[in-house]
């Protein structure tokens, strides 16, 4: 398939987008693969965070979604960035979260872990293993 989107909608607010260049559905399973895939997640129907990696899938009954290969969300609340190379996003808990190293900039701070949990706009985060540095500004 090419040109794909998907969206899912609760109590008319609009939750998550995924729009993808190409797509694949292997009969027999619940899952559809991504092939550069986008994701939007909002919040009262305002854009919080964007997503997108280089391959991914969606699981079509539980409507969680797996992203992979240069990970990349970007907060629209407070301009936050986070680098991964796996994270999952699961529609029922509104959590995104992995076991893998990330590295999150704000500002002028740079924080790397290991393994992350999160809401989609990236206002509560919990790091399992964190190093931040602050970098010096001209």
């Amino acid at each position: 398939m090419t040109g794909v989107r998907f969206s899912q909608v609760n109590d008319n607010q609009l939750q998550w987008t995924l729009v993808s260049k190409t797509a694949r559905f292997e009969e027999g399973e619940t899952r559809i693969y991504f092939y550069s895939p986008k994701m939007d997640l909002f919040k009262d129907n305002k854009l919080t965070s964007k997503l997108k990696s280089e391959t991914g899938f969606l699981n079509m009954i539980k409507k969680d979604a797996q992203l992979e290969k240069n990970v990349r969300v970007e907060s629209n609340t407070d301009g936050m960035l986070l680098l991964t190379t796996r994270l999952f996003f699961s529609s029922e808990k509104n959590k995104i979260w992995t076991d893998d190293a990330v590295t999150i900039f704000k500002g002028n701070t740079v924080t790397q872990g290991r393994g992350f949990t999160a809401n989609p706009d990236l206002s509560e985060i919990a790091i399992t293993q964190q190093e931040t540095t602050t970098l010096g500004g001209k």
